[in-house]
């Protein structure tokens, strides 16, 4: 069995700045993908919604442009012979109107 040594405060400095750090990155994550999805053309974010509106492995044509511009965006995923979004392109699903 291991014993953990008590954190000296220089440690303990350090884990109270991580976690304030932390808490300002959780603030400003929502507020990214806002900006996000107002920065988001109509034809984008009309695929990235109906992605989101698909159930089990059905295949939505895409043109390779906007494919493009998706994966640069970090919003889909390929998975072969279908796309699915990313964690990111979930979340920005359902911020859309």
């Amino acid at each position: 069995m291991q014993t953990t040594m008590p954190a000296t405060a220089e440690q303990l400095h350090e884990i109270q700045e991580l976690e304030s750090q932390t808490t300002s990155i959780r603030k400003a994550i929502p507020q990214s993908i806002e900006a996000l999805v107002h920065e988001l053309t109509s034809r984008q974010a009309g695929y990235v919604k109906r992605l989101s509106q698909i159930l089990g492995r059905e295949i939505v044509p895409i043109d390779l442009d906007l494919y493009r511009e998706l994966l640069k965006l970090g919003l889909i995923i390929d998975k072969g012979r279908r796309l699915a979004l990313t964690k990111l392109g979930k979340e920005v699903a359902a911020a859309l109107p």
